[in-house]
């Protein structure tokens, strides 16, 4: 899941003025910044789900070592929400495509009525939002069988603090781009 969030992201970080910058003034191949881009997003996203779940388990009083796998679950509907995000558009107008060209029409276009700029904006914020909320619920519920009730919710602190720093990204990327 960290890898598909992880390069989600990426892919939306790739389309941002800033980074398409850098990648044409850095000197560097532009494969290779995006290999090492990609792979530093991943990284990242891997680290700070790392560090959050274990600083987790040290506060709540649990196994540091079992947290992150114990709360993996969480990120599912963060990732799916991004992947929603940022891939409905394309989903909507190619799959029309595709369907078309399965049945033998090669000359079909696709109706856009449905993908406006407004409507791709509200759908956007609206899943980033939604998939972080469901994550922080699941999170919450897998956290009080985790802890002991008394570390319960100063346990969740750290997730909580990921949480926020995942949402302010995506919607970052959302709006950087």
């Amino acid at each position: 899941m960290v890898v598909l969030l992880g390069s989600t992201f990426f892919d939306a970080l790739s389309g941002a003025p800033f980074w398409l910058r850098f990648v044409q003034e850095n000197g560097l191949p532009a494969p290779l910044t995006a290999t090492l881009g990609l792979l530093a997003v991943i990284g990242a996203v891997a680290g700070a789900y790392q560090a959050a779940t274990r600083a987790a388990g040290r506060r709540g009083r649990a196994s540091a070592e079992r947290t992150p796998g114990e709360l993996a679950h969480s990120i599912v509907p963060i990732a799916v929400g991004y992947v929603v995000a940022h891939y409905w558009s394309l989903f909507v107008l190619e799959g029309q495509r595709t369907v078309a060209l399965l049945f033998g029409d090669e000359d079909f276009d696709a109706y856009s009525g449905v993908i406006t700029p407004t409507g791709v904006a509200n759908l956007q914020v609206t899943v980033i939002v939604l998939g972080h909320l469901v994550g922080t619920v699941l999170a919450h519920d897998r956290a009080l069988r985790l802890f002991p009730r008394a570390r319960a919710v100063t346990g969740q602190i750290p997730l909580l603090g990921l949480m926020v720093v995942y949402t302010v990204a995506g919607l970052f990327l959302l709006f950087a781009g």
